[in-house]
């Protein structure tokens, strides 16, 4: 980069984070900021939200869309719409005390794009310069903040990368914060604690070579800050950063180690009949086994695999949702009959988090823990089979609890002064144990002890864990609608996307995940249909992410008197279609091999799928027919089809 862009730039942060400092600070001056946004940068945030709902969703919606159609706020519109959401709703808002961090997302999600874009590059030319490529990565946060709440600081640290965590990481420090920029050596320790610096500096006595000196002369500080082996005894925990990026000279070379070559996303396509559903047991075994065996073994291992929970088999239909595939809320009675809501993951959810467990156990990644459920499973077998109340010792270790009772959604505990009527959510357990929720409720001093309890227990050891292929099979892809389903999860698919790729992105998803990603190990078959034209094909984003392999009819398959049929059949239809989507599949006729089962087959399968093809037009059937070594004739006076080998003259 010239150093006339890096002026440039770092002008643009600075100003930014005085204007993100007057926004959080004054009401009225963030209400006239969202008036005077373009059109361009709102847009593809209503794109963005269209799937999603919830009370601030919601609210960002109304907002959004009252600016896109032309409007503008006044303090007192602003606050009716915040009134209008927030009332009965209160406990939602508890994270969104100021508006800013309401609205935000109008002004830094693609508003500050470019900002963003910069700040990258510039981190690149850092470490270009200090000559550390493939020895260190980095984590920003910019003004979005780091739980998406916004913010009127932006921040990056580039450290050793060897650490597979921030705890006690030396780290090449910057911050951005009311119009200075802040620089030093600093050991993160929860806190920070700076112990080369630090150096502030406005925009206009900014000098990046004296900035690059000032960490050439510290950056052995960084090198030499390697893991220590007794860091694996501390205890687990996830670092949310917001959005992550890892530098392009980051360590990734492990990440397709061992994992078998073929694509992360295939599509099987072809007319019906062709064998697309029948090849996914074959293909799905080779991905995970590697092995090219015969049908009736793969279907064996595919069985077990099954069982095993490294192959999983949906359907889509047009109901099929986002709520079904990844993550939704479903209404639930507990024993007293009350109505209440759980968070219900879907079948997408469920293997990403299986693949992805199993990806960071292969790699001895210290803060791998075994799957939730088998760890919870383990840790109530005392209460469950022996009925012994199970002892939690509080955190400063003078007083414990004990958990006495378990049903479907809640541990019921008792605490030390006696007190009985109280319970913990199975679910918010589990989020803190997979780190996707963070401790925000008053009970917090009773989850923080059971989860390092849990936390302690599924702390992987250092044995060798292998790799494991998981694959999730999509039949009648095309039958639902891929966007609605799909969702934001069509960018996470791409291979440099997912989890430990040199562009590796995390979403959030509904039930308070910040932190989702899709691991390498798994793979996603589909199964098209391309004559069922009564639905939408599979969209453009959706298919460049996927390779197409087609079947078509393979008349080898079937026997002479099928074979010959079958294929008079198709050229027919392909000379009348001038497409390949509308052919008939040999799988119609596996089951025959004389002329009455062939008989069967075109009275009952062929002719009714052709007539389909053609709205029903009789005549045109029958044209399809002359001359193939059949007589097919519809009587029209018991509205039925006569259907001979033999011609009749």
């Amino acid at each position: 980069m010239r150093e006339d862009e890096i002026k440039k730039g770092v002008q643009l942060i600075c100003d930014t984070s005085k204007e993100m400092y007057k926004l959080y600070e004054d009401k009225n001056a963030l209400i006239e900021k969202l008036n005077s946004l373009h059109k361009e940068d709102l847009a593809p945030l209503e794109y963005d939200y269209r799937l999603k709902s919830g009370p601030v969703i919601d609210l960002r919606k109304d907002v959004l869309k009252y600016l896109l159609n032309g409007n503008k706020l006044d303090e007192q519109i602003f606050d009716e719409f915040i009134l209008k959401h927030r009332t009965g709703k209160e406990d939602k808002y508890v994270s969104y005390q100021n508006p800013f961090s309401i609205f935000h997302p109008f002004i830094t999600s693609y508003g500050h794009k470019p900002l963003r874009d910069f700040v990258e590059r510039f981190v690149d030319e850092i470490i270009e310069r200090l000559k550390l490529n493939g020895k260190v990565s980095y984590r920003y946060v910019a003004f979005q903040g780091a739980k998406y709440s916004g913010t009127d600081k932006l921040w990056f640290a580039i450290s050793n990368n060897k650490h597979t965590s921030q705890t006690e990481v030396m780290q090449i420090f910057v911050k951005f914060q009311d119009g200075i920029i802040r620089y030093s050596i600093r050991r993160y320790d929860g806190n920070g604690i700076d112990i080369r610096g630090p150096v502030e500096k406005d925009p206009t006595n900014f000098d990046f070579e004296a900035f690059i000196s000032f960490f050439e002369e510290n950056k052995e500080l960084i090198l030499k800050d390697e893991p220590e082996e007794e860091d694996s005894n501390v205890p687990f925990s996830y670092e949310n950063f917001g959005a992550e990026f890892v530098s392009d000279s980051a360590k990734h070379s492990e990440m397709y180690v061992n994992l078998p070559q073929f694509p992360c996303n295939i599509i099987l396509y072809g007319p019906p009949g062709t064998g697309k559903t029948y090849n996914t047991i074959d293909l799905a075994v080779e991905i995970i086994t590697g092995n090219n065996a015969g049908h009736e073994e793969n279907k064996k291992v595919f069985d077990a695999l099954r069982e095993e929970g490294q192959i999983e088999f949906i359907t889509f239909h047009q109901n099929y949702s986002y709520e079904d595939f990844m993550m939704g809320i479903r209404p639930d009675l507990d024993e007293a009959s009350t109505l209440k809501f759980r968070r219900k993951e879907g079948i997408f959810y469920k293997i990403c988090k299986r693949a992805e467990q199993n990806y960071l156990q292969s790699r001895n990644k210290k803060n791998a823990i075994r799957p939730f459920k088998e760890v919870f499973s383990e840790f109530l077998e005392p209460l469950e089979k022996e009925e012994v109340e199970i002892e939690i010792k509080m955190i400063s270790g003078k007083s414990s609890f004990w958990i006495t009772e378990i049903n479907p959604s809640n541990l019921s505990f008792r605490k030390q002064s006696g007190g009985t009527s109280h319970t913990l959510s199975i679910d918010t357990i589990q989020g803190l144990y997979e780190g996707t929720r963070e401790f925000t409720s008053g009970l917090r001093s009773y989850y923080e002890p059971l989860i390092n309890e849990l936390w302690r227990r599924g702390k992987q050891t250092a044995a060798e864990v292998p790799l494991k292929r998981y694959v999730l099979i999509i039949d009648e892809i095309n039958r639902a609608n891929i966007s609605k389903v799909f969702g934001e999860l069509i960018t996470l698919l791409e291979e440099d996307k997912r989890l430990g790729a040199k562009n590796e992105l995390r979403i959030s998803i509904p039930g308070e995940e910040t932190g989702f990603g899709i691991p390498p190990n798994v793979y996603v078959i589909g199964t098209m249909n391309t004559a069922d034209k009564s639905i939408a094909m599979i969209d453009i984003a959706l298919r460049r992410r996927f390779e197409f392999q087609g079947y078509f009819p393979d008349y080898s398959k079937v026997d002479q008197l099928s074979g010959n049929i079958l294929k008079h059949i198709n050229n027919e239809i392909y000379t009348r279609k001038k497409s390949a989507d509308y052919l008939i599949g040999h799988g119609y006729f596996m089951n025959g091999t004389e002329a009455p089962e062939t008989s069967k087959v075109l009275q009952n399968k062929v002719i009714p799928l052709i007539m389909e093809y053609f709205s029903g037009k009789t005549e045109l059937v029958e044209e399809i027919f002359k001359g193939s070594g059949w007589s097919v004739k519809y009587d029209t006076e018991k509205y039925c089809w006569e259907i001979d080998p033999q011609i009749k003259q």
